[in-house]
């Protein structure tokens, strides 16, 4: 009897291991490379509808769509979860693409983040700031000598300014932007302004000089926030008190304007470059977009959509 109830110790012992070595075997798979993902924001303010593709040093590679309403989208990439330092992002605005603070049609408009800027753990921003870092480094990896010097050419000295670091704001701009605005409101007007200019000239302009990009956006930006010192609200009052915005793609789509706009003075933009005048003396009212099944690329729930999806290849 002492035997049998020994044997049916045994059993149950041997039970328990076996079933324990099984549920390990699951833990790791729910938790592995292959199926975990790391989130990435498009923001100017939050785009929603851009499609992202992820490219890394090992020579994989992940396409992703859509962005939600806040922007993120999950890549699932094992490379970019495991090592995103090793990666660069781009994204592109969909068929459907919209700013969501404020209604701007994004369709076409590209966003990139270069190598070295992202790590595991930490949040990643693509925005129009990355983009032209992005582009100053010309493939080489992020250092914050070069973000610095984008960022100080665009009239943006945030750690001096409002005491962010240089990656914080570039990575986690999201939250950066609302620190500013709770704690400096003329520093955030200037933010909200160049992040909005910046955009649409890279999406105008995408191969024009770095650097004359950002001088011609610091100008642009100080245009506007002469005008409305409080952008992106207009200058009313009461009931006549709005936020708006505004698109300078179509009068900034040659390099002539971007040169006409560098040599003039900030002072006299608003005189003697009619197609900048144009834009700025008619703002558009801002709006914000109705929620959207973040898998569908139509904000009218009319259209296909594959949803957050994506592969990754490699030699």
């Amino acid at each position: 009897m002492k035997q049998h109830k020994v044997k049916i110790l045994s059993i149950l012992i041997a039970s328990a291991v076996l079933y324990g070595c099984n549920a390990s075997s699951d833990d790791d798979t729910a938790t592995s490379p292959e199926a975990a993902s790391k989130e990435v924001q498009a923001y100017d303010g939050p785009v929603r509808g851009m499609i992202a593709t992820a490219t890394c040093d090992d020579e994989t590679t992940g396409e992703y769509e859509f962005t939600d309403d806040e922007g993120n989208i999950d890549i699932t990439l094992p490379t970019f979860v495991t090592a995103p330092e090793t990666c660069s992002v781009e994204f592109v605005g969909g068929p459907n693409a919209v700013d969501m603070e404020n209604n701007k049609k994004m369709t076409g408009v590209t966003y990139k983040a270069p190598k070295g800027l992202f790590k595991a753990g930490e949040k990643a921003t693509a925005s129009p700031l990355t983009t032209l870092i992005a582009n100053k480094l010309g493939g080489q990896a992020y250092n914050d000598s070069a973000a610095s010097e984008i960022l100080l050419a665009l009239g943006l000295d945030v750690e001096n300014t409002a005491g962010i670091s240089i990656k914080e704001f570039l990575t986690n701009t999201a939250e950066s932007v609302e620190k500013i605005k709770s704690s400096n409101k003329s520093f955030f007007s200037k933010v909200a302004a160049t992040k909005m200019i910046l955009s649409d000239i890279i999406t105008a302009q995408p191969d024009a000089d770095p650097t004359k990009i950002a001088a011609v956006t610091k100008k642009l930006s100080e245009v506007i926030t002469n005008k409305f010192p409080n952008f992106p609200e207009n200058n009313g009052t009461g009931t006549d008190k709005k936020e708006i915005f505004f698109d300078f793609k179509e009068a900034v789509k040659d390099s002539a304007a971007l040169d006409k706009i560098q040599n003039e003075d900030i002072a006299t933009i608003l005189d003697n470059i009619p197609a900048i005048k144009d834009v700025i003396d008619k703002p558009t009212d801002a709006t914000i977009p109705e929620p959207t099944d973040p898998t569908d690329p139509d904000p009218t729930g009319t259209g296909t959509g594959t949803g957050s999806t994506g592969g990754g290849t490699g030699a």
